[in-house]
């Protein structure tokens, strides 16, 4: 049934109730009809589902024909609803989550009232606010975290007040994790952006160095050493995984820039944004050292905690123009 058709008759539907078809709910209609059009044409195989209460463990109906795909979720009654897990699934089983309702979905992270192997690792904060009507996020299972990991998000908030993502310090702040930088177009396939390309679009492209390791206590160990040349500078993200032998993880997305006029130490260039997600302990997580010419990614670990870690980063180097005589 075409657009003109379903507004026909959902028209003929409002005489029949004796409702008016007005202009307003006329275009209230026709935004739904095209969000529908959008989905489909956008994402591909669209499930609708729907929710009268707070999910842990969740299995949505028809869930596996929404890979590759999506749910689109709406309450029953415009209600806030919380997701605090979903059912897992094989290693990158990935799709959206569209909250088409009228009331927020909410992904608790790393929540005990579901399963661990169904908990979700929200990346931006403890909590995530899929927004009414125009929310969605994108979910993969990954089988070795044995977590659904949020890859990407449009019209998702860190807290139930507009535009903040992350918490309020000043690593991650709202005023970076601002609703406005996080509009992504859909379809976006994974959330991994960096210098304004999203590095997973197409698949992931290799990373420029990488690294597996492990520690064992609070010793702080080199991942990767970069080279850098002079006269050049240098952006650099890093995403580093770890899991501690208590099933607890940290998740760090680094980017830093750097510059090197001549031999010497690399000139670091304002503070590093780091969106985090960590349940290890304070502490834990990345150290950079240019404390020599190369730049050095080093981890720091947790006194008697075994932790396996994977390292990567991706280098993009911009030659300084010449000096002027």
């Amino acid at each position: 049934m075409s657009v003109v058709d379903r507004i026909a008759a959902q028209a003929a539907a409002d005489v029949i109730k004796n409702e008016t078809t007005t202009a307003a709910n006329t275009a209230t209609r026709v935004g739904g009809l095209l969000r529908d059009i959008a989905d489909s044409a956008a994402i591909g195989s669209v499930v609708p589902v729907t929710i009268s209460a707070d999910q842990n463990n969740w299995a949505p109906t028809d869930f596996d024909k929404a890979k590759d795909g999506a749910l689109r979720v709406s309450t029953n009654d415009g209600t806030q609803r919380n997701i605090s897990g979903i059912i897992a699934k094989a290693h990158g089983f990935r799709f959206w989550l569209l909250n088409r309702g009228t009331g927020n979905i909410v992904l608790l992270a790393s929540s005990g009232l579901s399963l661990p192997a169904n908990q979700i690792v929200a990346g931006v904060a403890s909590t995530a606010y899929v927004q009414p009507l125009v929310g969605a996020v994108l979910l993969e299972y990954d089988a070795t975290m044995s977590r659904w990991c949020v890859l990407s998000f449009q019209h998702m908030k860190g807290t139930a007040s507009p535009l903040a993502i992350a918490s309020s310090a000043a690593v991650g702040s709202s005023a970076r994790w601002a609703d406005a930088d996080h509009r992504h177009a859909l379809p976006v396939s994974t959330g991994l952006f960096w210098n304004g390309a999203n590095l997973e679009a197409q698949g992931e492209p290799a990373p420029t160095n990488s690294t597996t390791l492990a520690t064992a206590d609070a010793t702080i160990t080199t991942a990767l050493t970069l080279a850098l040349a002079d006269n050049t500078v240098y952006d650099v993200k890093v995403r580093l995984i770890g899991r501690a032998d208590t099933n607890a993880l940290i998740l760090q997305d680094v980017t830093v820039r750097y510059s090197r006029k001549s031999a010497g130490a690399p000139v670091q260039s304002g503070t590093p944004e780091v969106p985090a997600t960590n349940s290890v302990g304070t502490g834990v997580g990345y150290v950079i050292d240019t404390s020599s010419n190369d730049l050095r990614i080093r981890v720091q670990g947790q006194a008697a905690t075994d932790i396996n870690w994977d390292v990567r980063a991706w280098v993009k180097a911009t030659p300084l123009p010449a000096q002027p005589a």
